[in-house]
């Protein structure tokens, strides 16, 4: 079986398994198979680990708000799921997808694979109409293996990147 085909029929049967939580979905517009998120604390200036991580997926939807991703949390039995329009803000990084959600919260995605991260990125790009303002200005998680790390108050663009797991 092709990967091209085994990647569809993963999609639809990802589609059925959503629709039994959510009857609006109405596709699976694409998906990540693992990863892990990170929320930066703006009074403390760190990136903390949140107990967020398992399958993204890009999710259209039949009713308001059309478009919609989330991670199906294999942590605990709380998915995230978040809002994308057209304020919805992301930033690529060399190790992360940067967004700051309807909340105003800067939180980073840790993908397991980096081509699914310039996936993602690419589509969320084409769905909000995307490339202004960098999410943040604070540096980006310390890496996957990290819990917390302190992060350079440097724009994102011009960040080094995460210290590598081993380093913290």
């Amino acid at each position: 079986m092709s990967l091209q085909l085994e990647r569809s029929k993963q999609l639809e049967y990802n589609l059925a398994v959503l629709k039994r939580r959510d009857a609006d979905i109405s596709k699976v517009l694409d998906m990540a198979g693992h990863v892990v998120l990170y929320q930066f604390n703006e009074d403390s200036k760190v990136w903390d680990r949140k107990t967020v991580e398992g399958s993204l997926v890009v999710l259209e939807r039949s009713s308001a708000p059309q478009v919609q991703f989330g991670v199906l949390n294999r942590l605990s039995s709380e998915n995230l799921l978040e809002t994308i329009d057209d304020n919805f803000q992301t930033e690529l990084t060399e190790q992360f997808l940067l967004y700051r959600n309807l909340q105003e919260e800067i939180l980073g995605v840790w993908f397991y694979s980096p081509p699914e991260r310039a996936a993602i990125a690419e589509l969320l790009d084409s769905l909000t109409g995307a490339g202004g303002e960098p999410v943040a200005a604070y540096g980006e998680p310390a890496g996957e293996a990290g819990e917390s790390a302190d992060a350079a108050p440097a724009d994102v663009s011009d960040a080094a990147g995460p210290s590598s797991p081993a380093s913290n």
